[in-house]
């Protein structure tokens, strides 16, 4: 059986941790924030250091190998992921930890294309904002915002992003004075903020309401 040396096992390890947590940090800043999390930075240096260590042991040894996939085989993963892109990353840290217990430069070379994939989709998205589609999911965070301002409110004067989130827009008419009422719909609360903080300070602003479209709730 090949003998492994100790030096190269722990260049193997270090390279992977470090590849793993790379992974779930730059793909929490260019796509979804919630990969940032602590629990999935340790994945991220767990999960490719074990595929690694398991085909380690298969190469090195031939009784220990048929333990292991007896072992294996009953194993069940029941913990939910929130998307198959999740999934993704997940079987992209399993395969980083095959493919480096065999060749560590093959391994960065994948894992990089994977972690490269990020920045270029938020390149992307940056000029053309409306390609890609939210995950439905995220309609279950949708927050709603209602505004009334006195006097008329042109839909043409408003910024091109924003006309995605207009849902309905009614003007009506008070002691002489036109009312509108305006409802904008958006997916990321971050918009949301963002939108409600450009509001702040209009003269003309009357009422504002923030609604969670999901619990109902009113911020």
């Amino acid at each position: 059986m090949p003998e492994i040396s100790l030096e190269s096992i722990v260049v193997r390890v270090l390279v992977l941790i470090f590849l793993g947590v790379l992974t779930f940090l730059i793909h929490g800043v260019f796509v979804n924030r919630y990969l940032r999390n602590q629990n999935y930075m340790l994945l991220g240096a767990i999960l490719p250091v074990t595929a690694m260590t398991i085909v380690t042991a298969i190469m090195t040894n031939v009784w220990l190998s048929l333990g292991l996939i007896g072992a294996l085989s009953i194993v069940r993963f029941r913990t939910p992921v929130k998307s198959s892109y999740e999934l993704a990353l997940i079987f992209v840290l399993i395969t980083a930890g095959v493919v480096g217990a065999i060749s560590l430069p093959g391994a960065i070379i994948f894992v990089t294309t994977i972690i490269l994939i990020a920045p270029c989709y938020s390149l992307v998205t940056k000029f053309a904002p409306n390609l890609f589609l939210q995950d439905y999911r995220s309609l279950d965070n949708q927050y709603e915002i209602l505004i009334r301002i006195s006097g008329s409110l042109n839909p043409e004067s408003l910024d091109p992003k924003l006309m995605d989130n207009l849902l309905s827009i009614d003007e009506i008419h008070e002691s002489d004075q036109i009312i509108t009422t305006a409802i904008f719909r958006f997916i990321s609360r971050k918009d949301m903020m963002e939108f409600r903080e450009s509001l702040e300070g209009q003269q003309n602003l009357i009422a504002l309401n923030i609604n969670n479209v999901n619990s109902t709730a009113i911020f």
